[in-house]
């Protein structure tokens, strides 16, 4: 069986029809390849993802300067972009390919539920009630380090 092509308008064109354009689809662009030359990486330089707990960000900064390593600020991770307003995707992806370290920390700053109709009989009591869950970004970020990064990445 023969499939009619997709026209401009995106519909199937049957042979009944007139004839009508077709147009080809791009074929999909394959993901950008990795530089062949890996970042240069500074000995001790670690990211650390984080929420709004600012004394949990500032205690674990402190931590990992006594054990030596070099915990990156965000405002110094934007500088190493080397762009002038980079996205944070490149911003993280920078930082990360240059790190010898990431650490992840789930600090509880949302409170989260799920939804009544979404609780099922014989789930933990804590279903359906208020709960501290990390933050959107940090959930994002952790996804994208370990993902990218597993063998350097601490959560």
């Amino acid at each position: 069986m023969r499939i009619p092509p997709i026209t401009r308008s995106g519909c199937r064109s049957s042979a009944a029809e007139a004839p009508a354009e077709t147009v080809e689809r791009p074929t999909p662009r394959r993901a950008q390849a990795r530089s062949k030359k890996p970042a240069k990486r500074t000995k001790g330089n670690t990211v650390v993802v984080h929420g709004r707990d600012d004394a949990l960000r500032r205690s674990t900064f402190e931590f990992l300067r006594a054990l030596g390593l070099h915990p990156l600020e965000w405002d110094h991770a934007i500088d190493e972009a080397n762009e002038g307003n980079p996205y944070v995707g490149r911003v993280l992806d920078v930082v990360m390919e240059k790190a010898e370290a990431i650490v992840v920390l789930f600090s509880p700053d949302d409170l989260v539920e799920l939804k009544p109709h979404f609780v099922k009989s014989g789930e933990r009591s804590t279903e359906g009630k208020q709960q501290g869950q990390a933050r959107p970004n940090v959930l994002f970020e952790a996804g994208l380090a370990l993902g990218a990064y597993p063998d350097k990445t601490v959560m």
